[in-house]
Protein backbone atom coordinates (compact mmCIF):
# COMPACT_ATOMS: atom_id res chain seq x y z
CA UNK A 1 0.00 0.00 0.00
CA UNK A 2 2.46 2.36 0.86
CA UNK A 3 3.82 1.93 -2.43
CA UNK A 4 1.08 2.66 -4.20
CA UNK A 5 0.34 5.45 -2.10
CA UNK A 6 3.51 7.19 -3.45
CA UNK A 7 2.57 6.29 -6.83
CA UNK A 8 -0.47 7.71 -6.43
CA UNK A 9 1.03 11.34 -5.34
CA UNK A 10 3.34 11.68 -7.69
CA UNK A 11 1.39 10.61 -10.73
CA UNK A 12 -0.16 13.55 -13.46
CA UNK A 13 -3.45 11.32 -12.97
CA UNK A 14 -6.22 13.59 -11.01
CA UNK A 15 -5.61 13.85 -6.98
CA UNK A 16 -8.13 11.88 -4.73
CA UNK A 17 -9.45 12.36 -1.45
CA UNK A 18 -6.34 10.38 0.36
CA UNK A 19 -3.62 11.92 -2.00
CA UNK A 20 -4.80 15.34 -0.79
CA UNK A 21 -2.64 16.02 2.13
CA UNK A 22 -2.05 19.57 2.50
CA UNK A 23 -4.19 21.02 5.52
CA UNK A 24 -5.07 25.19 4.95
CA UNK A 25 -1.94 25.94 7.48
CA UNK A 26 0.81 23.45 6.18
CA UNK A 27 -0.31 24.55 2.71
CA UNK A 28 0.00 28.54 4.19
CA UNK A 29 3.41 27.21 5.22
CA UNK A 30 4.80 25.92 1.92
CA UNK A 31 4.16 29.38 0.76
CA UNK A 32 6.02 31.10 3.52
CA UNK A 33 9.10 29.07 2.84
CA UNK A 34 8.68 29.77 -0.83
CA UNK A 35 8.46 33.48 -0.63
CA UNK A 36 11.56 33.72 2.39
CA UNK A 37 13.90 33.30 -0.51
CA UNK A 38 17.00 35.58 -0.58
CA UNK A 39 15.55 36.75 -4.10
CA UNK A 40 13.34 39.22 -2.32
CA UNK A 41 15.87 40.89 -0.88
CA UNK A 42 18.06 41.05 -3.85
CA UNK A 43 14.50 42.18 -6.02
CA UNK A 44 14.25 45.20 -2.61
CA UNK A 45 17.67 46.60 -3.26
CA UNK A 46 17.47 46.52 -7.15
CA UNK A 47 14.23 48.50 -6.65
CA UNK A 48 16.45 51.77 -5.13
CA UNK A 49 19.19 53.92 -5.53
CA UNK A 50 22.51 53.21 -5.93
CA UNK A 51 20.93 50.67 -8.42
CA UNK A 52 17.15 50.98 -9.02
CA UNK A 53 15.24 53.79 -10.63
CA UNK A 54 12.63 54.63 -7.09
CA UNK A 55 11.60 55.77 -4.24
CA UNK A 56 11.38 53.81 -1.13
CA UNK A 57 7.62 54.74 -1.37
CA UNK A 58 7.40 53.90 -4.59
CA UNK A 59 9.55 50.56 -3.89
CA UNK A 60 6.76 49.21 -1.18
CA UNK A 61 3.81 49.95 -3.54
CA UNK A 62 5.31 48.62 -6.61
CA UNK A 63 5.74 45.30 -4.25
CA UNK A 64 2.68 45.29 -2.63
CA UNK A 65 0.67 45.20 -6.07
CA UNK A 66 3.10 42.42 -7.57
CA UNK A 67 2.16 40.24 -4.23
CA UNK A 68 -1.37 40.95 -4.54
CA UNK A 69 -1.59 40.29 -8.40
CA UNK A 70 0.65 36.98 -7.27
CA UNK A 71 -1.88 35.95 -4.59
CA UNK A 72 -5.05 37.01 -6.43
CA UNK A 73 -3.65 34.99 -9.90
CA UNK A 74 -2.77 31.71 -8.20
CA UNK A 75 -5.99 31.69 -6.86
CA UNK A 76 -7.42 31.92 -10.12
CA UNK A 77 -5.33 28.97 -11.72
CA UNK A 78 -5.07 26.75 -8.86
CA UNK A 79 -8.95 26.11 -9.22
CA UNK A 80 -8.55 23.70 -11.94
CA UNK A 81 -6.39 21.34 -9.15
CA UNK A 82 -8.87 22.59 -6.35
CA UNK A 83 -11.83 21.64 -7.72
CA UNK A 84 -10.64 18.67 -10.72
CA UNK A 85 -7.31 17.22 -8.97
CA UNK A 86 -5.32 17.45 -12.44
CA UNK A 87 -1.74 19.35 -12.71
CA UNK A 88 -0.53 22.14 -14.41
CA UNK A 89 0.53 20.15 -18.11
CA UNK A 90 -3.09 18.27 -17.84
CA UNK A 91 -4.93 21.35 -17.57
CA UNK A 92 -2.89 23.27 -20.84
CA UNK A 93 -4.16 20.51 -22.78
CA UNK A 94 -7.43 22.12 -23.51
CA UNK A 95 -5.85 25.53 -24.29
CA UNK A 96 -3.03 24.00 -26.77
CA UNK A 97 -4.18 21.04 -27.64
CA UNK A 98 -2.13 17.76 -26.24
CA UNK A 99 0.78 18.52 -28.29
CA UNK A 100 0.78 21.92 -28.41
CA UNK A 101 0.87 21.95 -24.82
CA UNK A 102 4.30 20.92 -24.65
CA UNK A 103 5.10 24.50 -25.94
CA UNK A 104 3.67 26.97 -23.00
CA UNK A 105 4.90 23.91 -20.68
CA UNK A 106 8.40 24.31 -21.31
CA UNK A 107 8.10 28.03 -21.58
CA UNK A 108 7.16 27.62 -18.34
CA UNK A 109 9.86 24.99 -16.96
CA UNK A 110 12.86 26.61 -18.33
CA UNK A 111 12.76 29.57 -15.89
CA UNK A 112 12.02 27.30 -13.21
CA UNK A 113 14.69 25.14 -14.02
CA UNK A 114 17.08 28.45 -14.35
CA UNK A 115 16.07 29.48 -10.79
CA UNK A 116 16.66 26.71 -9.51
CA UNK A 117 20.41 27.20 -9.90
CA UNK A 118 20.40 30.59 -9.14
CA UNK A 119 18.88 29.56 -5.64
CA UNK A 120 21.61 27.30 -5.09
CA UNK A 121 24.35 29.15 -6.11
CA UNK A 122 23.01 32.38 -4.18
CA UNK A 123 23.39 29.86 -1.04
CA UNK A 124 26.63 28.73 -2.08
CA UNK A 125 28.22 32.13 -2.61
CA UNK A 126 26.79 32.31 1.47
CA UNK A 127 28.53 29.25 2.50
CA UNK A 128 31.76 30.24 0.94
CA UNK A 129 31.74 33.79 2.60
CA UNK A 130 31.02 32.37 6.07
CA UNK A 131 33.67 29.93 5.28
CA UNK A 132 35.81 32.49 4.48
CA UNK A 133 35.23 34.43 7.50
CA UNK A 134 35.94 31.62 9.75
CA UNK A 135 39.41 30.11 8.22
CA UNK A 136 40.70 33.40 6.38
CA UNK A 137 40.81 30.84 3.70
CA UNK A 138 39.33 32.37 -0.07
CA UNK A 139 38.23 29.12 -1.97
CA UNK A 140 37.66 31.21 -4.87
CA UNK A 141 34.77 30.60 -7.42
CA UNK A 142 36.11 26.72 -7.74
CA UNK A 143 35.56 25.97 -3.72
CA UNK A 144 31.71 27.99 -4.50
CA UNK A 145 31.43 25.83 -7.61
CA UNK A 146 31.66 22.93 -5.42
CA UNK A 147 29.18 24.02 -2.58
CA UNK A 148 26.94 24.62 -5.38
CA UNK A 149 27.14 21.32 -6.78
CA UNK A 150 26.73 19.81 -3.39
CA UNK A 151 23.57 22.00 -2.86
CA UNK A 152 21.94 20.77 -6.28
CA UNK A 153 22.43 17.10 -5.16
CA UNK A 154 20.75 17.20 -1.84
CA UNK A 155 18.21 19.12 -3.04
CA UNK A 156 17.34 16.74 -5.86
CA UNK A 157 17.90 13.47 -3.77
CA UNK A 158 15.36 15.01 -1.69
CA UNK A 159 12.50 15.96 -3.99
CA UNK A 160 13.27 12.38 -5.55
CA UNK A 161 11.94 11.24 -2.31
CA UNK A 162 8.43 11.95 -3.10
CA UNK A 163 6.10 14.83 -3.49
CA UNK A 164 4.64 14.74 0.00
CA UNK A 165 8.40 16.66 0.78
CA UNK A 166 6.35 19.54 0.26
CA UNK A 167 4.46 19.20 3.34
CA UNK A 168 6.87 16.89 5.81
CA UNK A 169 10.15 19.17 5.18
CA UNK A 170 9.47 22.27 2.87
CA UNK A 171 6.14 24.05 4.72
CA UNK A 172 7.57 23.61 7.73
CA UNK A 173 11.01 25.03 7.57
CA UNK A 174 8.92 28.24 7.31
CA UNK A 175 9.08 27.77 11.43
CA UNK A 176 12.77 28.11 11.56
CA UNK A 177 12.55 30.96 8.38
CA UNK A 178 10.95 33.43 9.96
CA UNK A 179 12.05 34.32 13.36
CA UNK A 180 15.74 34.54 11.62
CA UNK A 181 14.32 37.11 8.42
CA UNK A 182 13.05 38.99 11.71
CA UNK A 183 16.05 38.94 13.50
CA UNK A 184 18.43 40.04 10.55
CA UNK A 185 15.73 42.42 10.12
CA UNK A 186 16.34 43.70 13.27
CA UNK A 187 19.82 43.41 13.18
CA UNK A 188 20.29 45.40 9.93
CA UNK A 189 18.04 48.69 11.25
CA UNK A 190 19.61 48.50 14.71
CA UNK A 191 23.36 48.86 12.32
CA UNK A 192 22.16 51.27 9.51
CA UNK A 193 18.89 52.42 10.47
CA UNK A 194 17.11 53.82 7.23
CA UNK A 195 20.00 54.57 5.44
CA UNK A 196 21.71 57.71 3.72
CA UNK A 197 18.83 60.33 3.35
CA UNK A 198 19.54 61.19 -0.63
CA UNK A 199 18.50 57.47 -1.08
CA UNK A 200 15.18 58.30 1.01
CA UNK A 201 15.03 61.73 -0.66
CA UNK A 202 15.49 60.48 -4.31
CA UNK A 203 12.45 61.50 -6.03
CA UNK A 204 12.15 58.70 -8.29
CA UNK A 205 8.83 57.88 -10.58
CA UNK A 206 5.40 56.76 -11.19
CA UNK A 207 5.54 56.19 -14.76
CA UNK A 208 7.24 52.89 -16.85
CA UNK A 209 10.42 52.51 -14.30
CA UNK A 210 7.77 51.96 -11.70
CA UNK A 211 5.98 49.45 -13.79
CA UNK A 212 9.05 47.47 -14.95
CA UNK A 213 9.79 47.08 -11.11
CA UNK A 214 6.39 45.70 -10.90
CA UNK A 215 6.61 43.58 -13.90
CA UNK A 216 10.10 42.12 -12.48
CA UNK A 217 9.09 41.28 -9.44
CA UNK A 218 5.99 39.52 -10.98
CA UNK A 219 9.05 37.31 -12.44
CA UNK A 220 9.89 35.74 -9.29
CA UNK A 221 6.33 33.87 -8.89
CA UNK A 222 4.88 34.58 -12.59
CA UNK A 223 6.17 30.40 -13.02
CA UNK A 224 4.00 29.94 -9.70
CA UNK A 225 0.99 31.61 -11.22
CA UNK A 226 1.04 29.16 -14.16
CA UNK A 227 1.47 25.89 -12.18
CA UNK A 228 -0.69 26.85 -9.67
CA UNK A 229 -2.80 23.47 -10.08
CA UNK A 230 0.46 21.52 -9.05
CA UNK A 231 -0.33 22.35 -5.61
CA UNK A 232 -3.76 23.10 -4.94
CA UNK A 233 -4.66 19.38 -6.14
CA UNK A 234 -3.25 18.30 -3.03
CA UNK A 235 -5.26 20.99 -1.06
CA UNK A 236 -8.96 19.82 0.17
CA UNK A 237 -11.46 19.31 -2.75
CA UNK A 238 -13.54 22.43 -3.06
CA UNK A 239 -12.21 24.79 -0.53
CA UNK A 240 -12.02 27.58 -2.46
CA UNK A 241 -12.52 30.40 0.22
CA UNK A 242 -9.77 28.92 2.99
CA UNK A 243 -7.62 28.02 0.00
CA UNK A 244 -8.09 32.14 -1.44
CA UNK A 245 -6.97 33.37 2.21
CA UNK A 246 -3.60 30.74 2.77
CA UNK A 247 -2.33 32.22 -1.00
CA UNK A 248 -2.95 35.78 0.67
CA UNK A 249 -1.02 34.98 4.12
CA UNK A 250 1.80 32.98 2.75
CA UNK A 251 2.28 35.29 -0.03
CA UNK A 252 1.75 39.10 0.64
CA UNK A 253 2.68 39.97 4.09
CA UNK A 254 6.20 37.85 4.20
CA UNK A 255 7.17 38.60 0.58
CA UNK A 256 6.84 42.52 0.98
CA UNK A 257 8.43 42.49 3.96
CA UNK A 258 11.64 41.03 2.50
CA UNK A 259 11.62 43.44 -0.09
CA UNK A 260 11.62 46.55 2.73
CA UNK A 261 14.24 44.95 4.28
CA UNK A 262 16.36 44.98 0.96
CA UNK A 263 15.66 48.45 0.75
CA UNK A 264 17.24 49.01 4.24
CA UNK A 265 19.83 47.04 3.34
CA UNK A 266 20.75 48.59 -0.11
CA UNK A 267 19.94 52.18 0.89
CA UNK A 268 21.95 51.43 4.61
CA UNK A 269 24.64 49.99 3.22
CA UNK A 270 25.16 50.87 -0.69
CA UNK A 271 25.90 47.16 -1.12
CA UNK A 272 24.18 45.55 -4.24
CA UNK A 273 25.44 41.83 -3.27
CA UNK A 274 22.61 40.85 -0.13
CA UNK A 275 25.36 37.79 0.85
CA UNK A 276 28.09 40.36 1.62
CA UNK A 277 25.77 42.20 3.49
CA UNK A 278 24.62 39.51 5.71
CA UNK A 279 28.15 38.37 6.17
CA UNK A 280 29.44 41.68 7.57
CA UNK A 281 26.65 42.51 9.61
CA UNK A 282 26.50 39.03 11.91
CA UNK A 283 30.89 38.47 11.71
CA UNK A 284 30.06 36.49 15.44
CA UNK A 285 30.74 32.85 15.00
CA UNK A 286 27.73 32.13 17.50
CA UNK A 287 25.44 33.34 14.32
CA UNK A 288 27.55 32.16 11.72
CA UNK A 289 26.39 28.60 11.96
CA UNK A 290 22.57 29.88 12.30
CA UNK A 291 22.92 32.42 9.13
CA UNK A 292 24.36 29.62 6.96
CA UNK A 293 21.46 26.80 8.12
CA UNK A 294 18.82 29.95 7.15
CA UNK A 295 20.46 30.62 3.90
CA UNK A 296 20.16 26.81 2.98
CA UNK A 297 16.99 25.85 4.36
CA UNK A 298 15.48 29.49 2.65
CA UNK A 299 16.99 28.27 -0.96
CA UNK A 300 15.94 24.69 -0.96
CA UNK A 301 12.51 25.11 0.25
CA UNK A 302 11.90 27.45 -2.32
CA UNK A 303 13.95 25.59 -4.74
CA UNK A 304 11.59 22.11 -3.99
CA UNK A 305 8.21 23.95 -3.93
CA UNK A 306 8.18 26.50 -7.14
CA UNK A 307 11.62 25.22 -9.22
CA UNK A 308 12.03 21.60 -8.91
CA UNK A 309 8.33 19.90 -8.50
CA UNK A 310 6.82 21.84 -11.35
CA UNK A 311 9.83 21.04 -14.15
CA UNK A 312 9.42 17.22 -13.31
CA UNK A 313 5.86 17.48 -13.76
CA UNK A 314 6.30 19.17 -17.51
CA UNK A 315 9.24 16.32 -17.74
CA UNK A 316 7.09 13.38 -17.09
CA UNK A 317 4.15 14.92 -19.14
CA UNK A 318 6.80 14.96 -21.81
CA UNK A 319 7.09 10.86 -21.93
CA UNK A 320 4.93 8.49 -20.07
CA UNK A 321 8.63 6.55 -19.71
CA UNK A 322 9.71 8.97 -17.41
CA UNK A 323 9.15 8.36 -13.77
CA UNK A 324 8.77 10.68 -11.01
CA UNK A 325 12.42 10.39 -9.67
CA UNK A 326 13.86 10.28 -13.43
CA UNK A 327 12.30 13.85 -14.38
CA UNK A 328 13.62 15.01 -10.42
CA UNK A 329 16.95 13.85 -11.83
CA UNK A 330 16.86 15.59 -15.29
CA UNK A 331 15.45 18.61 -13.93
CA UNK A 332 18.59 18.62 -11.12
CA UNK A 333 21.00 18.13 -14.13
CA UNK A 334 19.68 20.99 -16.18
CA UNK A 335 19.55 23.37 -13.17
CA UNK A 336 23.18 22.99 -12.67
CA UNK A 337 23.89 23.63 -16.39
CA UNK A 338 22.32 27.16 -15.97
CA UNK A 339 25.28 28.81 -15.48
CA UNK A 340 23.35 30.73 -12.42
CA UNK A 341 27.06 32.74 -11.55
CA UNK A 342 26.38 34.57 -15.04
CA UNK A 343 22.21 34.91 -14.69
CA UNK A 344 22.07 36.40 -10.77
CA UNK A 345 24.85 39.28 -12.31
CA UNK A 346 23.54 42.26 -11.28
CA UNK A 347 23.62 43.67 -15.03
CA UNK A 348 20.86 40.90 -16.38
CA UNK A 349 19.32 39.64 -13.61
CA UNK A 350 15.96 42.16 -13.92
CA UNK A 351 15.74 41.92 -17.41
CA UNK A 352 16.12 37.96 -17.11
CA UNK A 353 13.16 38.33 -15.51
CA UNK A 354 11.03 40.61 -17.53
CA UNK A 355 11.85 39.05 -20.59
CA UNK A 356 10.53 35.71 -19.54
CA UNK A 357 7.58 36.66 -17.72
CA UNK A 358 6.46 38.15 -21.52
CA UNK A 359 6.28 34.66 -22.91
CA UNK A 360 4.88 33.79 -19.57
CA UNK A 361 1.70 36.33 -19.23
CA UNK A 362 0.57 35.35 -22.30
CA UNK A 363 0.16 31.77 -21.36
CA UNK A 364 -1.80 32.88 -17.75
CA UNK A 365 -4.34 35.17 -19.59
CA UNK A 366 -4.88 32.08 -22.51
CA UNK A 367 -5.21 29.54 -19.94
CA UNK A 368 -7.67 31.85 -17.67
CA UNK A 369 -9.59 32.32 -20.83
CA UNK A 370 -9.95 28.83 -21.61
CA UNK A 371 -11.10 28.06 -17.98
CA UNK A 372 -13.31 30.64 -17.45
CA UNK A 373 -14.45 31.61 -20.22
CA UNK A 374 -14.56 28.89 -22.68
CA UNK A 375 -15.70 26.05 -20.60
CA UNK A 376 -16.77 27.57 -17.56
CA UNK A 377 -14.88 25.33 -15.41
CA UNK A 378 -16.47 22.56 -16.28
CA UNK A 379 -14.16 19.75 -17.57
CA UNK A 380 -14.65 16.26 -18.81
CA UNK A 381 -11.78 14.84 -16.67
CA UNK A 382 -11.12 11.80 -18.49
CA UNK A 383 -11.12 13.24 -22.35
CA UNK A 384 -7.37 15.22 -21.17
CA UNK A 385 -6.01 11.83 -20.96
CA UNK A 386 -7.84 10.61 -23.87
CA UNK A 387 -5.07 11.38 -26.58
CA UNK A 388 -7.94 10.90 -29.54
CA UNK A 389 -10.34 12.43 -28.02
CA UNK A 390 -10.99 16.08 -29.81
CA UNK A 391 -11.20 18.25 -26.45
CA UNK A 392 -6.96 17.60 -26.70
CA UNK A 393 -6.77 16.51 -30.16
CA UNK A 394 -7.85 19.38 -31.97
CA UNK A 395 -5.51 19.11 -35.25
CA UNK A 396 -3.17 16.46 -34.58
CA UNK A 397 -2.62 17.86 -31.09
CA UNK A 398 -2.49 21.10 -31.87
CA UNK A 399 -5.11 23.72 -30.59
CA UNK A 400 -3.52 26.33 -32.92
CA UNK A 401 -5.92 29.23 -31.58
CA UNK A 402 -4.31 28.76 -28.72
CA UNK A 403 -1.06 28.46 -30.29
CA UNK A 404 -1.60 31.49 -32.39
CA UNK A 405 -2.28 33.45 -29.24
CA UNK A 406 0.44 32.91 -27.60
CA UNK A 407 2.47 34.27 -30.42
CA UNK A 408 0.34 37.18 -30.76
CA UNK A 409 0.44 37.63 -27.06
CA UNK A 410 3.89 37.29 -26.86
CA UNK A 411 5.02 39.83 -29.88
CA UNK A 412 2.36 42.27 -28.04
CA UNK A 413 4.65 41.92 -24.58
CA UNK A 414 8.10 43.16 -26.76
CA UNK A 415 6.61 46.50 -27.63
CA UNK A 416 7.12 47.59 -24.34
CA UNK A 417 9.56 44.56 -22.97
CA UNK A 418 9.46 46.88 -19.48
CA UNK A 419 5.85 46.02 -18.68
CA UNK A 420 5.96 42.80 -20.98
CA UNK A 421 3.25 40.81 -18.35
CA UNK A 422 0.93 43.38 -17.86
CA UNK A 423 0.47 43.71 -21.96
CA UNK A 424 1.02 40.01 -22.34
CA UNK A 425 -1.34 38.36 -20.65
CA UNK A 426 -4.30 40.82 -21.77
CA UNK A 427 -3.65 40.56 -25.18
CA UNK A 428 -2.99 37.32 -25.44
CA UNK A 429 -6.47 35.97 -23.33
CA UNK A 430 -8.36 38.06 -25.51
CA UNK A 431 -6.68 36.92 -28.71
CA UNK A 432 -7.50 33.20 -28.21
CA UNK A 433 -11.19 34.54 -27.20
CA UNK A 434 -11.66 36.26 -30.47
CA UNK A 435 -10.03 33.15 -32.36
CA UNK A 436 -12.08 30.68 -30.59
CA UNK A 437 -15.13 32.34 -31.32
CA UNK A 438 -14.99 33.66 -34.80
CA UNK A 439 -13.28 30.36 -36.22
CA UNK A 440 -11.74 27.29 -33.84
CA UNK A 441 -14.89 27.15 -32.30
CA UNK A 442 -16.98 26.65 -35.41
CA UNK A 443 -14.50 23.86 -36.79
CA UNK A 444 -14.50 22.06 -33.04
CA UNK A 445 -18.14 22.71 -31.69
CA UNK A 446 -16.65 20.66 -28.66
CA UNK A 447 -14.74 23.32 -27.53
CA UNK A 448 -16.35 24.81 -24.81
CA UNK A 449 -19.91 22.37 -24.83
CA UNK A 450 -20.91 21.57 -21.79
CA UNK A 451 -23.04 18.46 -22.37
CA UNK A 452 -21.60 16.13 -20.32
CA UNK A 453 -19.03 17.70 -18.92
Amino acid sequence: MAEQDRIDYESLRPTTSETRFFEPWSYCFMWISSVVIIAWWLMGTSAVPPVGPLNWQQAVVAAIIAHVIMAVGISFMGHAGLFHGIPYPIQSRTAFGYIGAKIPNILRAAPAICWFGIESWLGALAFHGGIRVVTGVDLGFGGTLVIFLIFQAVQTVLTMRGIKLLKTVVSYIAIYLLPMWIFIAYRIFREVGFGAAEVWAFPGTWGLPFWFIVTAFLGIFTTAMLNASDYTRYYPKGEMKSNFWMNILGIIPVGVALVIIGLLAGAGTGIYDPIEVMIQKFPEMGWLIPLLLFIAFAQWGSNISLNIVPPANVIMDMSEKISWKWAVIITGILGTLTFPWWLASAKIFMWFMVVYSAFLGPVYGIMVCDYYIIWKKRLRIESLYDLSHPDVKYDNGWNMAGIIALAIGSAASFIIPGISWFIGAPVGGLAYYILVKAWYQKKYPNIGELEGA
